[in-house]
């Protein structure tokens, strides 16, 4: 399988599982796509869309590919889904930090030591994902954004051609 073809169907089953997590959590805080996975930067200046009160970006960190046998590799797949807290003059910043660390949370429950995702990925097979936080914004007085990170793995069998 291809790097592009496993890392594309890791971001589609993201993109919906991670919405339904959060919303499970805090019902209508995530709107359809507010979970989108971030774009590659060419330029300095990227397009930026219009954001959303409340998002998650994901970002893949990186990829590593271990020898699991003769004919099979591991790949690991390191991604930051990073909760974005978008409410000025709405919220106080405490109340906005505590709305990241919610979401961080509840993100780190779902992924934390899962065996049994449905997540499909051709000629790779799903072995497992842990998730921790990595940040919550420490700055809440901000009050214009509030961010956390969480770092989610997804470890794969891959068979060799």
């Amino acid at each position: 399988m291809s790097s592009a073809a496993l890392y594309e169907a890791a971001i589609a089953f993201l993109e919906g599982d991670v919405l339904a997590t959060v919303n499970q959590e805090k019902p209508g805080l995530l709107v359809p796509g507010s979970v989108t996975a971030a774009r590659a930067v060419k330029k300095r200046f990227a397009r930026r869309d219009k954001p959303n009160a409340a998002a998650v970006e994901i970002v893949l960190v990186r990829r590593r590919d271990e020898s699991e046998g003769l004919a099979s590799d591991r790949v690991v797949l390191d991604f930051d889904l990073r909760c974005l807290v978008r409410q000025k003059d709405a919220t106080e910043g405490k109340q906005q930090a505590r709305l990241v660390d919610d979401m961080a949370r509840a993100l780190v429950r779902r992924f934390r030591r899962v065996v049994d995702l449905q997540l499909a990925a051709p000629g790779a097979t799903f072995r497992y994902s842990d998730a921790q936080v990595l940040h919550v914004d420490e700055e809440p007085d901000s009050g214009e954004l509030a961010r956390s990170v969480v770092r989610l793995t997804l470890t794969f069998s891959e068979v060799l051609a």
